[in-house]
């Protein structure tokens, strides 16, 4: 059934610019493209979001918002594509979190090697 609605990601209190450089990683890796507005089913559009993508298989677009509490959550009308949308969840928080944690590595002195194998995100810390 056709429904604008939110669902839970696993990252709490991002970093807004590595979180946005993230969803634009991934839409260039998806043939995506980052937009502003998003559609339900019927068409209606919807920017109460932060940073929107749509791809081939989520055509209508996803979005991706920080709520006040610093949850992550995703909106959209999943109809059609839920799972689609799950595994792109699954992206995001892994690519974030890589993102993240070589971030904090660098920033700790460390050089880092990343590269991806298969799909994971393999980072490896130099002194």
């Amino acid at each position: 059934m056709s429904q604008y609605s939110l669902m839970k990601c696993m990252l709490k209190n991002p970093d807004i610019n590595l979180l946005k450089q993230v969803i634009q990683e991934l839409a260039a890796e998806n043939e995506g493209e980052i937009c502003t507005q998003i559609e339900d089913y019927y068409g209606n559009k919807h920017s109460d979001f932060i940073i929107g993508i749509k791809t081939s298989t989520m055509h209508r677009g996803i979005g991706i918002d920080v709520e006040e509490d610093g949850k992550v959550k995703i909106r959209g009308d999943f109809y059609q594509y839920e799972h689609d949308v799950l595994d792109f969840e699954n992206l995001i928080t892994q690519t974030y979190t890589a993102h993240a944690l070589n971030k904090a590595l660098s920033g700790l002195g460390y050089r880092t090697e990343t590269k991806k194998v298969e799909d994971k995100t393999v980072i490896k810390a130099y002194a």
